[in-house]
């Protein structure tokens, strides 16, 4: 009798804690966060997420940057460099997460995540890269009125991405998402009012206030091209006098050197600030020039080496290499003919003028000028590092 209380006991309790933990299992999903449905949540936390990411690996490889231009210890770089992998790995991670968002979103028809979604198609962020896929929703925005997705589109039909390459219809896309505000449209449109090509006649007053609208969001490419634009002023109001704004056509009428000198002025504050704050190789280089010809700026040789070689080094741009290539050779400004230098990934490289030459003709993924230029020169220099090349036993005439 004892064991049948003793028992009934014991089943009493068993049931009384599986009832409890039934129990408290019930309440812990109560307090989890409900999921997102809303399609316009579900977008907002993928951009988030990404945004987030994104940031952290870009302090994480400035503080690289730092520590390695004032040559900090090998422990600390060495640790610098970990960090920088680990957040590389966060952020793909979170591609992939927000791509998720994304698609559940879109399914919802929330246009920003089908622009969002397209992005990541076209580039590969967090999905399988997929062209027809990127253009669809890509398309599926832009139809229902989202400017970028415009501007992406025009990208697509201009290039054949995800469609045949049709010219008018990108030139159509890009003046849609012009007049919707976005600013990448406005400077692809702006391009093709300045040089006529897409439009019925080139405007290039119309195509100055796209620009200078785009430049004034910031969008960095658009203010490279502004300061460009502002320096050739003069020269492109005396070609097509009809086409310039009445402000341009007055001042060269009156040959007004003060208003020259301001346009000249602001072209150069637009490059520094695209250089040195938003790290833009092509504003680099165009600073550089300046600083080497003198043209508004002082004349000062170590600043253009400086800003060649970050152009180069950093962001591997190839007009920069072969500018360092010919200030190797001529020892610009006290610059040694060949140094060991610690690239941003901590790696090291000896820096001489054949450097220059095979790095850039490699990085141009076999242009052929590139890649003749480079022939040309080495064939005077040291024909011995043609395999390197792969190119013929002998350059070829220039």
């Amino acid at each position: 009798m004892k064991r049948l209380l003793v028992t009934a006991a014991v089943l009493a309790l068993s049931a009384a804690g599986l009832v409890a933990a039934v129990s408290s299992g019930v309440s812990r999903r109560k307090d989890q966060p409900a999921p997102i449905v809303d399609p316009a949540e579900l977008n907002a936390r993928g951009m988030a997420r990404i945004v987030t990411a994104q940031s952290n690996l870009t302090a994480s490889l400035e503080a690289l940057r730092v520590a390695q231009e004032q040559h900090a210890g090998k422990d600390a770089v060495a640790g610098l460099r970990r960090d920088a992998a680990r957040r590389r790995s966060v952020l793909q991670r979170a591609y992939e997460d927000s791509a998720r968002d994304f698609l559940a979103a879109a399914d919802r028809n929330d246009n920003d995540a089908c622009y969002n979604l397209g992005v990541c198609c076209l580039y590969g962020y967090g999905v399988v890269r997929d062209e027809a896929k990127a253009f669809r929703y890509l398309e599926r925005a832009a139809d229902n009125g989202h400017a970028a997705a415009q501007g992406k589109l025009g990208v697509c039909y201009r290039d054949g991405i995800g469609c045949e390459a049709d010219s008018e219809a990108a030139i159509a896309r890009f003046a849609e998402g012009a007049k919707g505000g976005d600013a990448f449209s406005e400077m692809q449109y702006a391009l093709a009012l300045i040089s006529g090509r897409g439009v019925a006649a080139a405007d290039e007053a119309e195509g100055m206030k796209y620009l200078r609208r785009a430049a004034d969001k910031r969008l960095v490419e658009a203010m490279d091209v502004y300061a460009q634009k502002l320096m050739d002023l003069v020269g492109f109001v005396k070609a097509r006098p009809a086409n310039a704004s009445e402000e341009a056509r007055s001042a060269a009428e009156r040959k007004d050197e003060a208003e020259i000198a301001r346009w000249r002025r602001d072209a150069i504050g637009y490059w520094c600030h695209c250089a040195m704050t938003l790290q833009y190789a092509p504003s680099m280089v165009r600073l550089a020039k300046c600083y080497r010809d003198g043209t508004v700026v002082a004349r000062n040789e170590r600043l253009a080496v400086y800003w060649f070689y970050r152009a180069a080094m950093d962001y591997d741009d190839v007009e920069a290499m072969a500018m360092m290539a010919d200030c190797c050779e001529k020892e610009t400004a006290g610059l040694k003919r060949e140094v060991e230098v610690t690239r941003r990934d901590g790696t090291t490289v000896t820096v001489n003028t054949r450097h220059w030459w095979l790095t850039r003709a490699d990085k141009t993924n076999g242009e052929p000028l590139a890649r003749r230029m480079a022939a040309i020169w080495l064939s005077e220099h040291g024909p011995h590092l043609f395999d390197r090349l792969d190119l013929p036993s002998a350059a070829p005439a220039p």
